[in-house]
């Protein structure tokens, strides 16, 4: 079994690593900064990732190569996704929870779902495109944000469209439609993976066939046929494409409760090959990203709920999640 090597993240404040104590505890981990989670990733190779985290729309550039790694940049894509704004008159959370990497274009969307109240939050159905400027080691927006993925998954009176209509209606804790994970393919066409509903146990792939023209110019998007994996009564927590044309998925609870396993997938196949790689128990990991150089795997958690007070209740500041490679 792979041995997984632990990648250290320092905080970049004296108070972010006072306000963690709890988590340096465990000499496995040791916290990235300044998010509680690292819902979606992207390895720009040079030891460069691009984090984005479900409790705002920021995407954060990490240096992992420097000797002390740190956030180099931030970059609010409030301005392209465009989201409502809540009672207190603030832009609404997108929640980011997935990407993929076309060439120099990077896309990023939300969870498509309803908050854990039940209530509708249409600004998480989003889908942005940005491009990644390596010169300048800035994130640049592209064209507008792509709205229509659940209407047109839903229209009809096709399974796909009921299942989907029945989940959309719910949280995702109780089997709600939830967005988690994100791939490109070598066409340019962009693997949507849902964390729920799971149909008969088994987790949705669909194909956005579209994604360039729906961001760019904002045309309908369109899809092709639905595909079922069995990931073991798991749904998909995060993707990422490898070179030889496969995909990666990170399985996990389409609840709160269960494991988390890695697979190998050929797309439209109806299972998945179990990779003999033991992620470390008691965390709840978020996203995955292979390096474009050095081909490393990194791995982010959900912290939210960890430590005392709980991450997601501290200063921005203090706030860490972790992060792991192999």
């Amino acid at each position: 079994m792979p041995t997984i090597r632990m990648a250290l993240i320092l905080a970049s404040t004296l108070g972010a690593l006072a306000g963690l104590w709890a988590m340096q505890r465990d000499p496995d981990f040791l916290p990235a900064p300044q998010a509680c989670d690292g819902s979606a990733l992207v390895a720009l190779g040079g030891g460069l990732v691009l984090v984005a985290s479900d409790e705002n729309n920021v995407v954060r550039l990490v240096d992992l190569g420097a000797a002390v790694p740190e956030v180099r940049a931030e970059f609010d894509l409030g301005p392209l996704l465009r989201p409502e704004l809540n009672r207190k008159g603030r832009p609404k959370e997108a929640d980011l929870e997935a990407a993929a990497r076309v060439g120099d274009v990077i896309y990023w969307i939300g969870s498509h779902g309803r908050d854990r109240g039940g209530d509708a939050e249409p600004s998480r159905q989003r889908l942005v495109a940005t491009r990644w400027d390596s010169s300048s080691r800035q994130l640049l927006p592209i064209g507008r944000a792509a709205t229509s993925m659940l209407e047109v998954l839903t229209r009809g009176e096709s399974a796909l469209a009921s299942a989907l209509r029945a989940a959309a209606a719910q949280p995702h804790l109780r089997g709600g439609l939830d967005v988690e994970g994100l791939a490109a393919t070598d066409r340019r066409t962009l693997l949507v993976g849902f964390r729920s509903p799971l149909v008969d146990g088994k987790a949705l792939v669909v194909e956005w066939l579209n994604p360039e023209p729906a961001t760019e110019r904002g045309e309908p998007a369109t899809f092709g046929p639905p595909m079922w994996v069995d990931l073991g009564g798991r749904g998909i927590r995060d993707m990422a494409a490898r070179k030889d044309g496969s995909v990666l998925l990170l399985a996990g609870p389409a609840g709160t409760r269960g494991d988390w396993r890695l697979h190998s997938w050929r797309v439209g196949d109806a299972s998945a090959t179990e990779m003999p790689v033991q992620l470390p128990a008691g965390v709840a990991w978020e996203g995955v990203a292979i390096d474009p150089d050095t081909a490393r795997l990194w791995l982010s958690a959900d912290d939210g709920d960890s430590g005392r007070p709980a991450c997601k209740d501290r200063p921005p500041a203090e706030r860490s999640f972790r992060l792991i490679s192999r």
